[in-house]
């Protein structure tokens, strides 16, 4: 094989930047996808997730007063009747903070479209749930019922459909961050694997020149 004329030192000395050269792409490259792991990470973590666990939270808080106004209906005692209703109102209290810790941290338009439909349930379900108290400090515990059973369950029963609307919404962005995630991981190997043999097929190259 004909060489060129470049002395050895000179083509050792190509070869050698090119390699650099090569290999500093490399390292950028190497950085950008990084960030953008951590940027998708970062994500699922401080955003998608815990949205969904807050709404999971409100799901929870909401089961805690149903039983307690289920407690209070077949409960005779007034001390533990006075109890649940306490719960009923500092459960009512800390649900109300945590929706509207929610609506603090959404952003994007169909999360807060859906927890718009969580609201007005929660607004329509809110003077049921104080009317409700009332009738059982009155002992009015019969009307109570029915007002439960008729009004409130019903009711309930949206409340958990347009939670669950929620929880499905952020879990699918959470996936799809994941994903995406997954796909910059894949894609950052198939570079980096490219870029290096590149590094190794330029450094022979570059020694026959």
């Amino acid at each position: 094989m004909k060489k060129s004329g470049l002395s050895l030192a000179a083509r050792l000395s190509l070869s050698f930047a090119a390699v650099i050269g090569l290999m500093a792409l490399l390292a950028i490259l190497a950085s950008i996808r990084i960030e953008g792991l951590n940027g998708a990470t970062e994500l699922i973590v401080n955003d998608r997730y815990p949205k969904t666990h807050i709404a999971n939270e409100v799901k929870s808080q909401i089961n805690v007063i149903s039983n307690s106004m289920l407690n209070v209906l077949i409960m005779a005692d007034e001390t533990q009747i006075a109890g649940e209703i306490e719960t009923i109102e500092k459960v009512a209290a800390d649900n109300d903070a945590t929706i509207a810790n929610l609506d603090k941290i959404l952003t994007d338009r169909k999360g807060r479209e859906l927890l718009a439909a969580v609201v007005k349930i929660r607004d329509k379900f809110r003077p049921l749930r104080e009317s409700f108290v009332k009738l059982i400090r009155e002992d009015s515990k019969e009307e109570a019922q029915v007002k439960y059973l008729f009004s409130m369950r019903p009711l309930q029963k949206k409340y958990f459909a347009a939670l669950d609307a929620f929880v499905n919404y952020q879990d699918s962005q959470m996936k799809a961050a994941g994903e995406n995630s997954a796909d910059v991981a894949s894609s950052s190997k198939r570079w980096i694997l490219l870029l290096s043999l590149a590094a190794v097929a330029l450094g022979i190259v570059s020694a026959w020149l």
